[in-house]
Formats: structure tokens, sequence, C-alpha cells
């Protein structure tokens, strides 16, 4: 699922949810679902597309790379016992 992170053609849009079954994950549908996206953005007239992924996600990590994407911030946390 992808929507506006504000205006319409103004800045950002984000992916809010990419979903591969498990039986299909590995053979590129993931990365063809990242580069579909791309031409309806600009199509739209963004000039950037966000994504939140959890740092312990390192395959979802890995394909975003791969795919261009790269970090631009980091949350930590500390459980406590």
């Amino acid at each position: 699922m992808v929507r506006p992170d504000g205006e319409i053609g103004r800045g950002t849009a984000f992916i809010w949810d990419i979903v591969i079954r498990p039986e299909y994950r590995g053979r590129g549908y993931g990365h063809a679902a990242l580069e579909a996206i791309e031409p309806l953005a600009r199509a739209l007239g963004y000039d950037a597309i966000r994504l939140h992924v959890f740092g312990d996600n390192d395959i979802a990590r890995h394909l975003y790379r791969a795919a261009g994407y790269s970090e631009t911030n980091v949350s930590m946390m500390k459980r406590l016992a």
C-alpha cells in the first residue's frame, strides 16, 4: 500500500506495506514491486519514496538497499529485565 506523505504531487510518497507470501519470497517479486511503484510516484509528481523497516528484518533491509534505498534514521531500544 502506498499513500502520499503529504499533499499529492509534493514531497514524498510513503510505502505503508509490501506483502509477499512466504512461499514466493526470494523470487524477485519484492524488487519488482518496488520498481513498479517508482513510475507511479513520478507520474504523481513525487521526488522521493519513503518506507519503514524494522531493524531486525535483515532480509527486507537487504532488499531495500539493493533497490537503491538508504537508511535515513535509526531508532534504538533497550529491554529492561
